[in-house]
């Protein structure tokens, strides 16, 4: 049996890799597809991939324009797409139709993006992985959803009846309408789970030597604090100035001399936190998963903190996990 992974970004690539190491493999290797619309230089780290991961294959798609130019249209519009969605897909991703789906098991990280939907449809059957906090929230069912499941379209985070199972890792808090499809994942595990030179190889792809000294250099008597932001602004959650507020809210208590704060901004921000922050912090680069680090032993840090992004949870190096929000216990749900 082939598995098959269809990746969105960095994080779900790395994860994807290890994955298919750490899984019993048959005499076919596993074939990841990558959507380069987020991930820029994807060819570039491709080619690095391929010299030395030799129990994998790897397929480019941009299923970001695809996805853009779907939902893009009116809702009549998507209606109709949507029952011819595999004919759609295919004539805007001609290399698609080449790829046997026979005889495979298949991994999605994002059940509403096309490329995602065009598997579930063509193939059905597959594995949902889990993409941060999203796979937690309840949903708002209203009536259009219902009327929606008409032409196929389900509401996201595993509620399509064609995804079988939902691989999170606690299982125990997805919503009741899910939660019978929920397996436990130990992320921890898999990133962790491959062999050293493999993991020095990854981190020397995407820390380069500018950013590991930038690491290095602080000073070894005060604590140093990791704070992981998120596209709250970009995705609409809150505004640009509420978003700024919550973390000055969030990094002011440790806004002194005993502490050295670095901040790890999320790739698709654009809120520039130098501007905000000045020299009171060190901002890292952001084009790589907080997740690398796992895999320098020279790399720790005092605390991390929050709002809620799930990468917190997997991340070793650092001794002391501070999450100043919990959507769950909030009751913040899916619109």
């Amino acid at each position: 049996m082939k598995t098959i992974f269809a990746t969105y970004n960095l994080f779900h690539l790395i994860l994807a890799v290890c994955k298919c190491y750490t899984v019993e493999r048959s005499s076919e290797r596993a074939l990841i597809l990558i959507d380069n619309g987020y991930i820029t230089n994807a060819e570039d780290i491709i080619g690095k991939f391929k010299d030395f991961i030799d129990w994998c294959d790897f397929k480019i798609f941009n299923d970001k324009k695809i996805s853009d130019e779907f939902y893009s249209k009116s809702d009549l519009s998507k209606l109709f797409n949507n029952l011819s969605l595999i004919k759609y897909y295919e004539r805007r991703n001609q290399e698609i139709k080449s790829l046997d789906l026979n005889d495979s098991e298949i991994f999605i990280f994002n059940d509403s993006r096309i490329l995602s939907r065009y598997l579930i449809l063509k193939k059905g059957n597959v594995i949902l992985l889990e993409d941060g906090m999203g796979n937690y929230l309840k949903y708002n069912y209203k009536l259009r959803d219902h009327l929606k499941k008409l032409f196929g379209i389900y509401p996201p985070m595993g509620r399509n009846p064609k995804i079988k199972k939902i691989h999170v890792q606690s299982p125990e808090n997805l919503p009741d309408d899910i939660k019978d499809k929920g397996v436990s994942l130990d992320i921890g595990m898999i990133l962790t789970n491959i062999p050293q030179e493999i993991k020095e190889k990854i981190f020397n792809i995407f820390i380069d030597e500018k950013t590991f000294t930038l690491l290095k250099k602080t000073d070894t008597e005060k604590k140093k604090i990791l704070v992981i932001t998120q596209p709250i602004s970009e995705i609409k959650l809150c505004s640009e100035e509420k978003k700024v507020k919550l973390y000055r809210d969030l990094l002011t208590p440790y806004l002194n001399d005993e502490n050295v704060i670095f901040i790890k901004p999320h790739p698709y921000e654009k809120t520039n936190y130098s501007n905000i922050f000045g020299n009171s912090i060190i901002v890292i680069p952001s084009g790589f998963p907080i997740e690398i680090f796992n895999y320098d032993k020279n790399i720790t840090f005092n605390i991390g903190l929050t709002l809620y992004s799930s990468s917190l949870h997997n991340l070793t190096f650092i001794k002391e996990k501070i999450f100043s929000f919990d959507p769950i216990k909030e009751g913040i749900n899916f619109k």
